[in-house]
């Protein structure tokens, strides 16, 4: 039987207004963005705290601008943030590089996705104006723009698609094989399989170098939009209202949607991104 602890989380005080928060996906750290109103200067204040899983604030983590933040993404595997803020900028705190750093040239509107790949080494913004681009993150953390792209319509969900022939979905399949078949040790890598998936990569490097940008991108007027490998970005469906949520069903690579709408959607995904609806 689970037993579950609640701590309070410092996280701003009660005049800050909570935009975000994000755990991390295989540490126990906790972000959560906020801003604050009405300040003497009548400016916003925006903060992003991080919080261990006790709730208690890691004092020397200090991410501030003078707007709200409205987005956040942690990197899968590193102690790398990625904070979108109101004004279109993007902040990058690098815990492993003990540096803060900001890009303030690509996106002039509010971020309302950020989303890294599986393994950290691609991740797609987009903002309320339509605009999405493509970034390539270095193994020092650092992103460097693959491309953007220019559409009506805010962004609302991303999701990356992993195919048959991707390493990490080969290790899962053959690990999963192998627990059916009662071997204990792979039976206990499955289980934490969830928790971090490059732990089951050999060489995770050359992995992380040639990891596809291969994503679906839904947004506010209901259209969903595929990113290949050769950054070309197309329209591959369209969905009744707002796209809230996708999810990809790996192994049979179908692409589920749930829109605004009270609508769920299931598409088949073709080996070039094309979608049809399961009917």
């Amino acid at each position: 039987m689970s037993v579950f602890f609640d701590h309070r989380a410092d996280t701003g005080g009660k005049d800050a207004v909570h935009t975000d928060m994000a755990w991390h996906p295989t540490m126990a750290i906790l972000a959560v963005a906020h801003k604050q109103d009405g300040l003497d200067n009548g400016e916003v204040q925006g903060l992003v705290n991080i919080v261990h899983d006790e709730g208690d604030a890691l004092e020397d983590v200090k991410v501030k601008k003078n707007c709200a933040p409205t987005v956040l993404a942690w990197h899968p595997t590193r102690y790398i943030l990625v904070v979108g803020w109101e004004n279109g900028d993007m902040t990058i705190w690098n815990e492993q590089e003990h540096e803060c750093s900001s890009t303030c040239d690509t996106h002039k509107a509010p971020l309302t996705i950020l989303q890294w790949s599986t393994n950290g080494s691609r991740l797609i913004s987009g903002d309320e104006r339509g605009v999405l681009v493509a970034w390539r993150c270095d193994t020092r953390g650092h992103l460097h723009q693959l491309q953007n792209y220019q559409k009506r319509s805010s962004y609302t969900h991303c999701i990356f698609r992993i195919s048959n022939q991707d390493p990490i979905y080969s290790s899962y399949t053959a690990l999963a094989r192998a627990a059916v078949e009662g071997d204990e040790n792979a039976l206990d890598m499955f289980g934490t399989w969830n928790k971090n998936r490059n732990a089951l990569i050999t060489q995770p490097s050359q992995i992380y170098n040639n990891e596809s940008l291969n994503c679906y991108v839904g947004s506010e007027d209901g259209v969903i939009y595929h990113v290949d490998d050769k950054l070309t970005l197309k329209e591959c469906a369209t969905a009744e209202g707002m796209i809230k949520a996708m999810l990809f069903y790996e192994t049979k690579s179908i692409l589920i949607v749930v829109t605004t709408t009270m609508m769920l959607v299931q598409y088949t995904c073709a080996p070039d991104g094309s979608l049809s609806e399961i009917l």
